[in-house]
């Protein structure tokens, strides 16, 4: 016996509800199948049933999974933009004589690809902050071993 979960009766292009399409969003980003039913579906009389059925309807079943994808690969092309920025960044600092600050847009390059470092992120994103901010304050840590490596010794 299945349940039935109130619909409206419009669909969008993908012959969704706007119910449905609202459940799938709340559901791909991450929340409860049944807290997602019981905020689209207020009448529900089973909030865990409803979500069964929505979850076994194949068009939002596979709209989930489209948003999930959509967001995943946002957050890749997120992250690889940034690391490409910090290794620009990272190579006008050490063309300026600004080591520090590229040592800094180095490690929060590796930060982003899942690299370790020596030092954590927010050390290498406060020395990135200050020097957009127009200084270049110390590095923390072996960041300031690199300062004498500059201009006069290559």
């Amino acid at each position: 016996m299945a349940t039935k979960c109130k619909l409206s009766t419009k669909l969008d292009l993908r012959g969704l509800s706007k119910q449905q399409e609202a459940f799938a969003r709340l559901v791909a980003d991450g929340k409860p199948v049944t807290e997602a039913v019981g905020q689209i579906y207020s009448e529900s009389a089973s909030p865990s049933a409803c979500g069964r059925e929505l979850l076994n309807n194949p068009k939002v079943a596979a709209r989930i999974e489209h948003l999930r994808y959509q967001r995943d690969r946002i957050r890749e092309l997120t992250r690889y933009s940034l690391t490409v920025k910090s290794l620009d960044f990272a190579d006008a600092a050490q063309e300026n004589g600004k080591y520090r600050a590229a040592v800094s847009g180095l490690r929060l390059a590796g930060d982003l690809q899942g690299l370790t470092t020596s030092n954590p992120v927010a050390e290498a994103t406060h020395a990135f902050l200050s020097f957009l901010a127009g200084s270049d304050k110390p590095a923390v840590g072996d960041v300031q071993v690199l300062e004498g490596q500059g201009a006069g010794s290559s």
